[in-house]
């Protein structure tokens, strides 16, 4: 892979770093960007990717910013929940960071307990919901009716 078709040199870490990965670990591929959705909590998503990874079936999610935090557990119990209503259950969650200054990668499965991360996407997603009820105007919060 001619890494030199890439003018940023930003670009260049992330592949350079998810290429390294990859080498590491015996990954088959299943699936990448795709739309997923739950028609019981009315709410969608994309996916970065499902693939086996070291004999796991895995949810993945690739991160290109500063580092893994702890959101990303919950944004991948969201995506854990429309799978599972879709019919496939992964075994666990990965979170692979490919930083893009030069750094290492990190993957991370995610340690956290499904269930209790399913809770809170939900919860969060009952208070995104209500906090819509509000508009703003000229900088001021309106309670609209619904």
């Amino acid at each position: 892979f001619d890494l030199g078709l890439f003018s940023d040199p930003e670009v260049n870490s992330a592949v350079q770093n998810f290429l390294q990965w990859e080498s590491e670990n015996h990954v088959e591929w299943l699936a990448s960007e795709v739309q997923v959705g739950s028609l019981v909590n009315g709410f969608a998503g994309i996916l970065d990717f499902l693939a086996i990874v070291n004999g796991v079936e895995t949810l993945g999610d690739f991160k290109t910013s500063s580092g893994i935090r702890a959101e990303a557990y919950i944004q991948t119990a969201g995506l854990w929940i429309c799978l599972e209503e879709m019919g496939w259950t992964p075994k666990q969650r990965l979170i692979l960071h490919l930083p893009k200054d030069d750094e290492p990668f990190e993957a991370r499965i995610v340690p956290t307990d499904i269930q209790k991360d399913k809770e809170a996407f939900l919860v969060g997603l009952l208070f995104y919901r209500h906090m819509n009820i509000f508009k703003s105007r000229n900088g001021e919060r309106k309670w609209v009716n619904q």
